[in-house]
């Protein structure tokens, strides 16, 4: 296995991008809300940690560690076995109201990030973040603590964004514009079939061979 590459673990999507994302990029994954995203991110850091014993950082906003870790239960994904091996680790983080709140809880990320050595990381969602920040704070946010610190050790991040609309879509454009990679994930419904299909937006620095990747969960 090439060290520089990420693999997802998802094998349509890997296998359409040369083998996963390059160590150390941003990845901006998209999509409404009941796509899967949660899913796919939480695939990404399952099979990372139990594959090749890569610790994984998940940060949710929006869930309890107690709802997620009965959700991917059910999914066949335990969490509870990686956290108590220690390759796991969920940080259940409140509602961000202010900047100085958001500016805190940035903060005790990236400490996170640092003692827990985490190899792959998710935020889920990326919103409150992109919310409450002007676009020259945001971008200051991401280059400066975010970018670097996953550029400097190897870091693969993944972050939600929740893109209901095209406000929403606005919004998140900054972050698209730093970001490595964009992801968009479809739900197409085709009579009583369920299709979920991932658009690959962007990918810096290599050559992809499909645009749209139909994928299952």
């Amino acid at each position: 296995m090439n060290e520089d590459i990420c693999v997802t673990g998802i094998k349509e999507l890997d296998e359409s991008i040369g083998g996963g994302f390059d160590r150390g990029s941003l990845v901006l994954l998209e999509g409404k809300p009941g796509v899967g995203k949660s899913i796919f991110a939480s695939k990404f850091i399952y099979y990372g940690a139990c594959k090749f014993n890569e610790k994984g950082l998940y940060v949710s906003f929006t869930v309890s560690k107690k709802v997620f870790y009965r959700h991917m239960a059910s999914l066949d994904m335990d969490f509870v076995s990686l956290e108590e091996k220690g390759l796991f680790k969920f940080l259940d983080l409140p509602t961000v109201v202010d900047k100085n709140a958001l500016k805190s809880i940035f903060n005790s990320i990236i400490e996170s990030l640092v003692e827990f050595n985490a190899q792959r990381f998710v935020i889920d969602p990326i919103t409150p973040l992109v919310s409450i920040l002007d676009p020259i704070e945001l971008r200051a946010t991401l280059h400066n603590l975010l970018k670097r610190y996953i550029e400097e050790f190897d870091v693969t991040a993944l972050l939600i964004a929740n893109t209901n609309s095209h406000e929403d879509r606005e919004i998140h454009s900054i972050v698209e514009f730093i970001a490595d990679v964009v992801l968009r994930m479809h739900l197409i419904r085709d009579n009583n079939n369920v299709i979920r299909q991932i658009e690959i937006v962007k990918f810096r620095g290599r050559r992809i061979r499909r645009h749209f990747i139909q994928f299952s969960i």
